[in-house]
């Protein structure tokens, strides 16, 4: 069985309200030491699968880290006192205005270990219904929601129009647990 890594030291060299970074002093699994910096996360996030009828709800979102707009499903940060499957519910609602009456865990993941320790948990939820009046949406989430075919979600990462990881791997887990 191979052992861990052994933590030497580690320093936070920067933080705000949505992550910090550390600086970690580490004896590898091999036996070598090395440094490496973490992009830490407090808490979790979620990504939600809503599909009905073979359509999938999609967004199409403004994301200033790359200054571009981005393809992908909806999802967002576990907030403090908060299942994942209960943020999975408030995002559903916030980013789209629907509300699903069947949930189902698909599985976890990691959206960059290379660099993060911020951890997924992929929802599918079914059996949907819009809900009137306005979901409640953050100013500096410019969104558009869409409902498009399986068929077409795939084509558009087929094409690399859709270039969302998360999305991608969770519509992956979906089509292996289908």
């Amino acid at each position: 069985m191979k052992k861990n890594s052994q933590l030497i030291s580690s320093k936070q060299i920067f933080s705000c309200p949505w992550f910090s970074i550390s600086y970690d002093i580490l004896i590898y699994p091999n036996g070598t030491q090395g440094d490496y910096y973490i992009f830490k996360r407090e808490y979790p996030f979620v990504a939600v699968l809503a599909i009905e009828n073979k359509q999938i709800l999609v967004l199409r979102q403004w994301r200033a880290t790359i200054r571009d707009w981005v393809w992908e499903i909806p999802m967002g940060a576990v907030n403090r006192h908060e299942t994942p499957l209960q943020a999975a519910k408030r995002e559903l609602l916030e980013e789209t205005g629907y509300k699903a009456k069947k949930w189902q865990k698909l599985g976890e993941n990691y959206v960059g270990p290379g660099h993060t320790d911020t951890k997924g948990f992929v929802f599918l939820a079914t059996d949907l219904q819009k809900i009137t009046g306005k979901a409640e949406k953050n100013p500096k989430e410019i969104i558009e929601v869409y409902q498009i075919s399986c068929e077409k979600f795939e084509k558009m990462i087929q094409n690399n129009q859709l270039k969302d990881g998360p999305s991608m791997s969770s519509y992956l887990l979906y089509k292996l647990k289908k």
